[in-house]
C-alpha cells in the first residue's frame, strides 16, 4: 500500500497540474480524523479542500474551481477536527456494494436517499480484483446503461461514479455521456 503522505503529495502534484480538475477523496478509517487532517496540511492540499456549510444549496464546480476548490474530503465514518472533513454518507447516498453482473441493481446502500450526491458503485466484489473483469463491467452499453438507469430508479444522476481500474473499459466516456459532454468516441 501506498504511504497516505505519499499519495497525497501525488493528488497535489496531479492538481497543481490540472487546475481545471476537482477531486472526491474518501478515506477509509485506518487513520484518525487528527492524523488525516495533519497529512492533508502537511501536503499543502487543506487550502483547496471545500467545507460545505450545513444546509446550504451545493455551488458547481465552477465556482469551486474559481474559488480555489479542488477537493472534497469525506471520511468513510470518523470525520471532525476541521469544516472541510466531513462525514461521507452526511453527504452522499450510494448504491449497495453488493452488485452482480447479473443484476447491477440500483439498490441504495449507505447514506439516505435525500442526500444530495448520488455515488454509483460499479464493480464486480470479487477480490482481488481483476482487470479483466473491469474491461467487461466498466464497457460503456454496461456502464452507462446502469447509470442511466440509476438515475432513471433514484430521481438522482450519479454524480461520482466509482470503479475497478479506471483506465479499463469506457469509464470516461461513459461519464461524459452521462454528463451531456461529447466524448471523444460516442458513448451508446
Amino acid at each position: 500500500a501506498t504511504p497516505m503522505g505519499a499519495a497525497l503529495v501525488d493528488i497535489r502534484d496531479y492538481l497543481d497540474a490540472n487546475p481545471g480538475e476537482f477531486l472526491v477523496v474518501i478515506v477509509q478509517d485506518q487513520t484518525s480524523p487528527e492524523d488525516t487532517i495533519r497529512e492533508f496540511e502537511v501536503a499543502d492540499l487543506a487550502q483547496r479542500a471545500y467545507a460545505h456549510p450545513p444546509g446550504e444549496p451545493w455551488p458547481t464546480l465552477g465556482e469551486l474551481l474559481d474559488d480555489g476548490k479542488q477537493l472534497l474530503v469525506l471520511a468513510e465514518h470518523d470525520a471532525g477536527g476541521a469544516d472541510w472533513y466531513q462525514p461521507a454518507f452526511d453527504v452522499l447516498q450510494e448504491t449497495a456494494l453488493t452488485a452482480t453482473q447479473a443484476d447491477f441493481a440500483c439498490t441504495p446502500g449507505r447514506g439516505d436517499a435525500a442526500n444530495p450526491l448520488f455515488l454509483l458503485n460499479h464493480w464486480l466484489p470479487r477480490r482481488p480484483a481483476l482487470p479483466s473483469d473491469a474491461l467487461e463491467v466498466n464497457a460503456a452499453d454496461v456502464l452507462l446503461e446502469r447509470a442511466r438507469r440509476c438515475a432513471a430508479d433514484r430521481g438522482d444522476v450519479p454524480n461520482i461514479v466509482a470503479v475497478d481500474f479506471y483506465d479499463a473499459g469506457d469509464l470516461f466516456t461513459s461519464v461524459d455521456a452521462l454528463n451531456g459532454l461529447p466524448g471523444e468516441d460516442e458513448a451508446p
